[in-house]
């Protein structure tokens, strides 16, 4: 790996673990006995490196402001195209970044309503927003487990990990979502998630098999 992929990777490292105390766990909402919501926000991230490879590509135009604010000089008759030589470098950086915000990182929500023998999975980006509606009889199973994203390892592989909430239906079809937790805090938080549900919608755990 040449130094400049070296100083790239080391950057978004950096970035990563600077934001990375703002990530929205799985948050819990149980206001009474019928009722448990489950609220995910996995988009900090995603969208925060996508605005970060669109900044960063769009460098050349504003850095030379930014190191010599002094300089007016270079206020006239600065040439916003002088470095066309480096657009297909630029492209290659603001396009992925683009994509990421409008595509990646999901805010999800789980209903479980007891009163109406209802459940609700909504993932939502600023594309598209998908949901899953059932009943609750239909479920037959929860599982919680990491899952692993090889193309995030770049990004923040080492300090956080994704963990999807899986509902298996008895026709065989499931509904999920996903939520982002630190590394240090996965085994304690995909236990509290799978007993919290199960417990809920009173499903068979793993220490009753």
């Amino acid at each position: 790996m040449s130094f400049v992929q070296n100083q790239f990777s080391q950057s978004l490292i950096d970035f990563i673990n600077l934001i990375s105390p703002r990530f929205k766990r799985l948050k819990f909402n149980q206001s009474d006995f019928n009722k448990l919501i489950l609220k995910a926000d996995a988009s900090i991230p995603y969208r925060s490196i996508g605005m970060f490879l669109i900044v960063l590509s769009t460098s050349p135009f504003y850095l030379p402001f930014l190191l010599e604010p002094d300089n007016m000089s270079r206020w006239n008759g600065y040439d916003f195209f002088n470095h066309l030589e480096a657009i297909p470098f630029r492209l290659c950086l603001a396009l992925p970044g683009l994509w990421i915000l409008l595509f990646y990182g999901k805010v999800s929500r789980c209903v479980f309503d007891k009163e109406n023998n209802t459940f609700l999975v909504e993932n939502k980006n600023y594309i598209s927003n998908k949901k899953v509606e059932g009943n609750l009889e239909d479920i037959s199973a929860i599982e919680v487990a990491q899952i692993e994203k090889p193309a995030w390892k770049l990004f923040g592989g080492s300090i956080f990990s994704h963990i999807q909430v899986k509902l298996l239906k008895h026709s065989g079809e499931e509904a999920s979502f996903i939520y982002i937790e630190q590394k240090s805090e996965l085994e304690s938080s995909i236990l509290k998630t799978r007993n919290m549900i199960t417990e809920f919608l009173a499903l068979p755990s793993d220490n009753d098999n």
